[in-house]
């Protein structure tokens, strides 16, 4: 890279670059393939759904499907309790942002928005500014929603080679990740599918600190110190049975359904020293879902093909799906405005979840990155909002 930096202003330098610019500009051109039509975007959309919607089959499915077991009688929404898990994360002397009892907005509207509780017992904390320790909790005012974020520092410091390296093991963390959910958030264990139970690759990665000199001795310089361990969870809600694929020679079974809500949790010796839960709603699996009202398998292909197709489908790499539940709405009856209307209820429904990568959506290796991500709903909406959010 230095060599390259001397040379950046010489002849021979320009020379290759304009050459090696040429080079990839042809290699790019010769790798490109020709856009696709909509029977070929369709085609690969076909040989990229689940083997498990069959024709003919697709009501017996969402049967299936809508019985997926989440935590009706413990909800985010009733076992979060703000102030307790203030007392315990923050201490006696939290404060709360004024906001905080404003449940409406200017509009009258029902605000949406999030309360933050910050440590204001430390006479040089209680600010992300102030040089002492900081720590603050934030929700959502309304928990229906289901945001939450913890967050602790330590008193400022200066950075060296010398800090202490994380010891934590990874299963350890993922354990007092899961604890810390449960017993301290009030997250339903319902909801989290255990790595270890199904056998997967735990959900720990780290979170290293590198150091960068600007020097020559940069490449041998000191490793990276590793500061955190980061334990990501996706709410999943179990199926009543497993659902075998029918493809042959197929081993797989769908057990799990996707559902709304993420959550991150930065774990070191001391135990959790932050966390967000993201997306984590309490809305109930949608009562009027109709299996009758159940696309068919190839009204799905056409509508995911045209949807792919329209938004920059023409040089599509791969396809990926995945079952799991979206939120929609319910209009109210009884409001006049409906479905349009402030009073809808909000239900989860289950869909199918599209990733495309094509070849115009590169990172800088070279790999494809996703173009699109959309849910689409497996059945029909009825009349009823079609609107989905993740």
């Amino acid at each position: 890279m230095n060599a390259m930096m001397r040379l950046r202003n010489t002849y021979w330098a320009a020379l290759a670059a304009t050459a090696a610019t040429s080079l990839l500009a042809l290699s790019a051109a010769a790798q490109t393939p020709p856009a696709m039509t909509l029977d070929e975007v369709r085609r690969m959309v076909d040989a990229s759904l689940p083997p498990i919607i069959q024709a003919g089959q697709e009501g017996v499915l969402i049967g299936l499907l809508r019985g997926a077991k989440m935590d009706t009688d413990r909800p985010l929404v009733k076992t979060f309790n703000p102030n307790a898990v203030a007392r315990l994360l923050l201490g006696r002397g939290a404060t709360r942002d004024p906001t905080c009892a404003q449940p409406l907005t200017a509009a009258l509207d029902r605000d949406e928005g999030e309360c933050t509780m910050t440590d204001g017992g430390n006479p040089q904390g209680g600010t992300p500014d102030a040089p002492g320790p900081f720590s603050s909790l934030t929700f959502s005012k309304n928990m229906q929603l289901g945001n939450i974020t913890f967050f602790r520092r330590p008193a400022f410091m200066e950075i060296t080679t010398d800090l202490p390296a994380v010891q934590l093991l990874p299963a350890v963390a993922y354990e007092r990740a899961l604890n810390f959910a449960e017993n301290t958030l009030g997250m339903s264990p319902i909801e989290i599918p255990d790595a270890r139970q199904l056998g997967a690759p735990l959900p720990v990665n780290t979170l290293a600190l590198g150091f960068n000199t600007e020097s020559a001795a940069a490449v041998s310089g000191p490793p990276p110190i590793e500061l955190m361990r980061v334990v990501v969870v996706q709410r999943a809600f179990q199926l009543p049975a497993p659902i075998p694929d029918p493809s042959p020679n197929s081993e797989f079974k769908l057990t799990h359904m996707f559902a709304p809500g993420e959550a991150t949790f930065l774990v070191n010796d001391a135990g959790v020293q932050g966390a967000r839960v993201e997306n984590w709603v309490s809305f109930p699996i949608d009562p009027n879902l109709d299996p009758r009202l159940a696309k068919s398998r190839s009204d799905l292909v056409d509508e995911i093909a045209q949807e792919l197709f329209a938004h920059g489908g023409r040089s599509i790499t791969k396809i990926q799906m995945s079952f799991g539940f979206g939120v929609g709405s319910n209009p109210n009856p009884d409001d006049p405005n409906s479905p349009q209307c402030a009073a809808c209820s909000a239900v989860l429904r289950p869909v199918l979840r599209v990733v495309m990568y094509s070849h115009d959506a590169v990172d800088v290796q070279g790999v494809a990155r996703p173009g699109l991500v959309q849910d689409f709903q497996l059945v029909s909406a009825g009349g009823q909002s079609s609107r989905l959010l993740r």
